[in-house]
This record gives structure tokens, sequence and C-alpha cells, in this order.
């Protein structure tokens, strides 16, 4: 049981965030989500040190971590692109993946847990 709680925590908080910071923490995801999936995902960050607080960057790792779910459950896709782009005005985080998209009426469905929690 202690190594279930142990591992759940570490895929919704991984110490890598802490010690390497948003870029590398995405980037180890990824090579984690194509180990489990052989689905490819490629990591572009044009800073390796953030101004974010560390709540922020939990958030956005999480929402990485949805959409990657998501890319897997829904998409049928082979490749997936995850770009963080962090200027003085902010953070753009985009991913996106060569899979068969979401209808419009789906991603408005109030069921639709995933998008609605990111």
């Amino acid at each position: 049981g202690i190594a279930i709680v142990k591992r759940i925590s570490t895929r919704l908080r991984p110490a890598t965030l802490d010690h390497l910071g948003l870029a590398e923490a995405v980037r180890w995801e990824a090579q984690a989500f194509k180990a489990r999936t052989g689905v490819r995902c490629h990591v572009r960050a044009n800073r390796q040190q953030t101004r974010l607080t560390g709540e922020q960057q939990t958030a956005l790792f999480r929402i990485v971590q949805e959409a990657l779910t998501n890319v897997l459950r829904h998409a049928n896709a082979s490749s997936v692109q995850v770009t963080i782009k962090e200027d003085e005005h902010g953070v753009d985080l985009r991913i996106k993946d060569n899979g068969r998209g979401i209808p419009a009426e789906r991603a408005a469905d109030p069921g639709a847990i995933g998008l609605l929690g990111m």
C-alpha cells in the first residue's frame, strides 16, 4: 500500500519539478508516456528555469499529464508535441497531436471531465 501511495504522489508532483523545473519534469513525463504507450512525445521549451511558483508549475504539469491521458484514450495519435514558451507576459503551453481531434459537441459536453479539469 505504501509503495502505491508513493508512486501515485510522485506521478502527481514529481521531485523533478523542485530540482530541475517544469521543462525537465515535462520531458521526464513525455519519456515515461512514450515508454508506456509507444506514442512519440517531443517537448520544446524556451527556458530551462522558470519564474513560475511551485503551485503554477504543478498545475501546468498536471495539465500536461491530463492532456497526454486524453491523447491516449481518445485521439488515436502516434505523435505528440508539447511546447512551453515563457516570456515576461506569461506562459504559453501547447499540446498538439496528430490524432483525430475532438468534435465540438464532445468538447462542450459537461461530462468531459478531463477537459473541464484542465
